[in-house]
């Protein structure tokens, strides 16, 4: 196979699992999985520049919930550390991937930044500008333009990015020297996704909706926490700190015998240390 792994680059890749618009590899470097045939970037945007994507109701049902919003981004405020917050306070955020606003309304509440959004989907942004925020509707690489931030947030984004690596070596170029950046995205290692494994190899991906709702189509790589510190590596970006985070009951926006079953999963994930999600606070060295 002359495919390589997103992350580190290495070509020792095996089987992870067949789904039936790709095929998900596992690195035998650093244990990342990458989704080949790789996906066109325009595909990327497409995809979730759609109605569908947009009216899906995990994403209408997350909008509606500012408070939960806040509280996500306290959480995000937490694991930045008191004096990290207090170096945001004026500066310009960046949300990529910013939907409708809803983290940046409360990053500006709580930390004092000065909003910016980032979305392909041209429906959130025209609600984001709506709302009062400076929000752009393009990929990161269409707005060269866009620096000087004092943090960036990539929450749920990193995923679904075709060219990981490239895409933060150009985070690390919008951000002010001591500035911060904070990504969350799934962690491969997690017990659901390794159940998951076993399911879609079992049934050939069956039940389609619960094999493609673990693993979506939109979602073109999964990082182990080696493929993480590499990544934050490749791009100049310091580890500040990391670690992994389960669902809270309210993120886990499904039906009810579904919600008990992940809920049931994330308990012997958080036995084991293998939370469903990383999280990365990230920062660009001082001059």
């Amino acid at each position: 196979m002359t495919d390589s792994c997103v992350i580190c680059g290495a070509r020792r890749l095996s089987r992870f699992t067949t789904l039936p618009y790709f095929a998900l590899y596992s690195c035998q470097e650093c244990a990342s999985v990458t989704a080949l045939p790789r996906p066109q970037p325009a595909d990327v945007i497409a995809l979730h520049d759609s109605a569908e994507y947009f009216d899906h109701p995990y994403f209408a049902r997350r909008r509606a919930d500012s408070e939960r919003a806040r509280q996500r981004c306290a959480a995000i405020g937490q694991k930045l550390g008191p004096s990290a917050v207090a170096s945001l306070r004026s500066g310009k955020h960046l949300d990529i991937g910013c939907d409708t606003g809803g983290l940046l309304e409360a990053a500006a509440e709580l930390f004092g930044t000065r909003p910016v959004g980032l979305d392909v989907a041209a429906r959130a942004v025209a609600l984001a500008r709506q709302a009062g925020i400076e929000a752009h509707q393009s990929d990161l690489a269409g707005v060269p333009h866009l620096r000087g931030f004092t943090l960036v947030t990539i929450v749920d984004v990193l995923e679904h990015v075709a060219d990981p690596v490239g895409f933060m070596r150009d985070v690390e170029s919008r951000i002010e020297p001591g500035g911060w950046c904070y990504i969350e995205t799934p962690n491969i290692s997690s017990f659901i996704y390794q159940v998951g494994r076993v399911l879609t190899t079992i049934t050939g991906a069956r039940p389609a909706w619960i094999c493609q709702r673990l693993f979506l189509p939109e979602h073109v790589q999964y990082l182990s926490a080696d493929g993480l510190e590499r990544l934050a590596a490749a791009s100049s970006l310091r580890v500040h700190g990391r670690g992994r985070r389960h669902l809270s009951p309210a993120d886990i926006n499904t039906a009810a015998p579904v919600r008990l079953a992940v809920s049931g999963l994330q308990l012997i994930d958080r036995v084991l240390g293998t939370e469903l999600l990383h999280w990365a606070v990230l920062q660009k060295p001082p001059r």
